[in-house]
C-alpha cells in the first residue's frame, strides 16, 4: 500500500521531466579561439526545428588588422586568405555536418537545414597569427547535446 502512494508522485514527475525537455528550450554556450579551424562542437542540430545561434567577442586576424566582431573584416581584399568567399575574413562561420557554410553576423536563426554535428571556424587562412575569441550561444528546440535532449 505504501509503495503505491510513492509511485504516483514519482511517475508524474518522470512524465513531466520527459515532456519539459521538449517544451522548454535550453540555452548552451560555447567558446572558440581566434586560431581555430573547423572545430566540432558538442552540440547537434535537429533538422526542421528552430535553431538560434548568436555570437559576441572579437578576433584580430593579423598583426596589422584591427579587432573585428563575429561579422569579420569587410575591408580585407585578399581572395585566398579565407575558407569561404561568402563571408568576411575573420568572420565566425558554421556548418551542420558537411552542409553549406553559414556566416554568423552576429546572429543566425531559423529552422535547422539538416541534422548533424554543429561545426564552427574562423574564416581565415592562416590562423596562427590570429588573436581573440568568440562566445557562441545556441538555443531553441533545434539544438541538442550529444544527439539527444535531456
Amino acid at each position: 500500500m505504501n509503495n503505491r502512494k510513492l509511485f504516483l508522485p514519482y511517475f508524474f514527475f518522470f512524465i513531466f521531466m520527459i515532456f519539459s525537455t521538449t517544451l522548454f528550450a535550453e540555452d548552451y554556450t560555447y567558446s572558440i579561439s581566434g586560431t581555430s579551424g573547423w572545430i566540432k562542437s558538442p552540440y547537434n542540430a535537429i533538422s526542421g526545428k528552430e535553431l538560434v545561434i548568436a555570437a559576441r567577442g572579437s578576433v584580430k586576424h593579423s598583426w596589422m588588422s584591427g579587432w573585428h566582431g563575429p561579422g569579420g573584416n569587410s575591408a580585407a581584399f585578399c581572395s585566398d586568405c579565407r575558407l569561404t568567399r561568402r563571408c568576411n575574413v575573420a568572420a565566425l562561420i558554421m556548418r551542420i555536418g558537411n552542409s553549406k557554410i553559414y556566416c554568423i553576423d552576429p546572429l543566425i536563426s531559423g529552422p535547422a537545414p539538416a541534422s548533424g554535428a554543429i561545426y564552427f571556424a574562423i574564416n581565415d587562412v592562416p590562423l596562427n597569427d590570429n588573436d581573440g575569441s568568440f562566445t557562441i550561444k545556441l538555443s531553441g528546440p533545434g539544438v541538442s547535446i550529444g544527439g539527444s535532449r535531456f
